[in-house]
């Protein structure tokens, strides 16, 4: 599988939500390249200012591998974090509920998940993001493995979305014997 034809599963799904794509860029610092967001305002309060949040979806891959083992995941999520929260501005919407669909050379094996959901819990207070979804995808095996947080009232539904799309077109890796 190819990032065109990932995005062609991705797409229609988030757009027929409401999202809109915009295109991706390459960050040395920090170092991630961003194939594609998709962005979707939304509502969740009366108050003007405070009331507007946005849901990202940001289709990522690290290009650094100087992560220690076992924290490339976090890695992952904080350098979008990062630039998610650089691209949109708090007037914008001060809170971003963000899914991350990472692509990986790495296996996805018995552990991936458990790291994922570790990432996933990881405190983000430098960031005005919510992580809400963290999506590992190894495009040349067509495996996936992911870690996923409900948002209040059922306001951001996206990485239950891009899940559901992937899970149908991939092989998900489930460890059968869990510790």
């Amino acid at each position: 599988m190819t990032d065109d034809q990932l995005l062609g599963l991705i797409d229609p799904v988030l757009r027929d939500g409401g999202s809109h794509a915009d295109e991706g860029e390459d960050y040395r610092r920090p170092a991630v390249e961003v194939l594609r967001y998709y962005r979707r305002p939304l509502k969740w309060n009366p108050v003007p200012i405070l009331g507007r949040a946005l849901s990202v979806v940001a289709v990522a891959r690290a290009t650094g591998d100087d992560a220690p083992p076992g924290q490339g995941h976090r890695q992952l999520l904080e350098r979008t974090a990062m630039v998610v929260g650089a691209r949109y501005s708090p007037w914008q919407a001060p809170t971003i509920g963000l899914t991350v669909v990472g692509l990986t050379d790495e296996p996805i094996g018995a552990g991936t998940e458990a790291d994922l959901d570790q990432a996933l819990g990881s405190s983000m207070r430098r960031f005005r993001v919510v992580p809400l979804g963290l999506i590992l995808v190894n495009l040349d095996r067509e495996t996936l493995s992911f870690a996923l947080r409900a948002g209040p009232d059922q306001l951001f539904p996206e990485p239950v979305r891009v899940a559901d799309v992937l899970g149908d077109r991939l092989r998900r890796f489930v460890d059968q014997f869990p510790s």
